[in-house]
């Protein structure tokens, strides 16, 4: 965590109980560098102090898992573009849609945020 705070400009101080419980239980199938690549994406996506559940990948969750031929699956339709329409979503909301804001809170231009909100249709 320490080492994405540094990459990304971020004050996470840890994670939850309730993430630490969904982190202890996994297989972790791709060992450290999955721990890693979990991680980081949880520490993008965080916007608390906490990385929480909601920014773990959907393969933490056994309720979202699909059906294919009879084998549960994961989920794996989720994209960067979703990924980038949440944090936009919720960092309005976080800041009751202060355009301006929330724009400096992303770095991003205000009017890069106002391009995203039509593509996204994110109006409250």
């Amino acid at each position: 965590i320490a080492k994405f705070n540094k990459e990304n400009s971020k004050t996470i101080d840890g994670v939850d109980d309730n993430t630490m419980e969904h982190l202890l239980h996994y297989d972790w199938p791709g060992n450290i560098r999955e721990l890693e690549n979990t991680i980081e994406r949880a520490s993008i996506l965080c916007l608390g102090e906490h990385i929480t559940p909601r920014e773990l990948p959907p393969q933490f969750f056994p309720e979202n898992l699909t059906t294919r031929s009879g084998e549960a699956q994961p989920k794996d339709d989720f994209t960067l573009r979703d990924m980038e329409r949440e944090v936009i979503k919720t960092t309005l909301k976080k800041h009751n849609f202060n355009k301006s804001l929330t724009a400096k809170k992303l770095g991003i231009a205000r009017q890069t945020l106002l391009n995203k909100i039509k593509e996204y249709n994110l109006e409250p």
